[in-house]
């Protein structure tokens, strides 16, 4: 499968670093595209070591003074975490579903076998959530207003440092887990990996290139992969459970990978997406509802 079809840009090193030769194609793609659309753009960055200070045609780079990115950098006010956040409950509901498919298997488990795929499509699930007004209140929140912008943008400093607790009501079951797996509270994982290097400004381990890491995500074991005559015997009960619509989304993900078919891919993952997100809503009811007559 090529990474051309893919909803994000993907690259990758060993080390998942952003480097300077990535950060340079980026921005070169990007100032080719504004161009096309006629368009000149403004685009912030920090004083990060792989952030290349080179000239653009149609983008103009605007680096922030030292020591100020986490007062005046937008996505670091707010956008960032809404971004974790969904993604995080994307990735616990998917936890939710599997322990229910899969009795047996413990959470950690299922967590180390979350593919480099299925990340990619909920990172770009995650963003394409993200609403507009709040990444409008996180540019205000640093300043990046005008007169004529006001009454649409206008927060004070409680409102915008809440900007994302209140764009999404977790369940239950989502909060709960959480708490099992990592030890802390949903809203804590925002910190758990701000110990983690994302660059280095040397050029090292930039070993593998992105079509062979996602070549080998994609390859499928023959049991796996059936062929374009063989046809799934129809199941004799008049109703689909859960685990049967699981195992239908599952095989269907598995033939789009081994057929190569990106626009069937895209399909499934939002199937999969919904199904995951109904199934954690029904396991959040019932929890409630027991915890009722708990009480």
């Amino acid at each position: 499968m090529s990474t051309d079809s893919l909803p994000v840009r993907y690259e990758a090193n060993s080390k998942a670093w952003m480097l300077t030769p990535l950060m340079e194609d980026w921005l070169k793609e990007l100032d080719r595209t504004m161009r096309a659309k006629n368009r000149k753009i403004l685009l912030l960055l920090d004083n990060a070591p792989v952030h290349p200070k080179v000239t653009l045609e149609n983008v103009k780079l605007q680096f922030f003074p030292a020591n100020t990115t986490s007062a005046l950098q937008p996505m670091d006010v707010g956008i960032i975490q809404t971004v974790k956040l969904k993604y995080r409950q994307r990735q616990l509901q998917h936890v939710l579903l599997e322990m229910e498919k899969q009795p047996t298997k413990l959470g950690p488990e299922i967590l180390r076998d979350i593919t480099i795929l299925q990340a990619i499509y909920w990172i770009n699930a995650a963003w394409q959530e993200v609403r507009a007004d709040t990444i409008q209140k996180c540019f205000a929140k640093c300043g990046f207003t005008e007169a004529s912008v006001s009454d649409v943008c206008v927060v004070n400093d409680s409102e915008c440092d809440t900007v994302f607790d209140i764009e999404d009501d977790y369940p239950l079951a989502v909060l709960k887990l959480s708490s099992e797996l990592f030890g802390c509270e949903f809203k804590e994982l925002l910190d758990i990996d701000n110990q983690f290097s994302t660059c280095d400004n040397n050029l090292q381990d930039w070993d593998r290139p992105a079509t062979e890491i996602l070549r080998d995500l994609s390859d499928c074991r023959a049991d796996e992969c059936e062929s374009d005559n063989e046809q799934e015997d129809v199941p004799a009960e008049s109703s689909v459970s859960s685990t049967d619509v699981a195992q239908y989304l599952e095989k269907i993900r598995q033939y789009a990978l081994c057929k190569n078919q990106p626009a069937m891919l895209d399909k499934v993952m939002d199937l999969e997406d919904l199904f995951t997100r109904l199934k954690v809503e029904m396991t959040d009811k019932q929890t409630k509802i027991s915890d009722f007559f708990k009480k």
